[in-house]
């Protein structure tokens, strides 16, 4: 697992949305100065950090236990 997901460092939205932010933030930059294989390797990295840190990130709200 490259990120641990429930480490309580990831808790605030605000860090993982600045991550997400820097990492695509680096890839236009590297599609900019025609790295290629710079570009595709800081996209896997970009697009991981999305799907691990918003997409798939657990949700905060706690289960309900059937109880209003």
């Amino acid at each position: 697992m490259l990120i641990d997901n429930k480490h309580p460092f990831y808790a605030p939205a605000w860090r993982r949305w600045t991550i997400i932010a820097v990492t695509f933030g680096w890839t236009a930059l590297e599609w900019m100065t025609m790295s290629y294989f710079w570009a595709v390797l800081a996209t896997a990295i970009a697009l991981h950090a999305l799907w691990t840190l918003v997409i798939t990130f657990p949700s905060e709200k706690s289960p309900t236990d059937g109880t209003p």
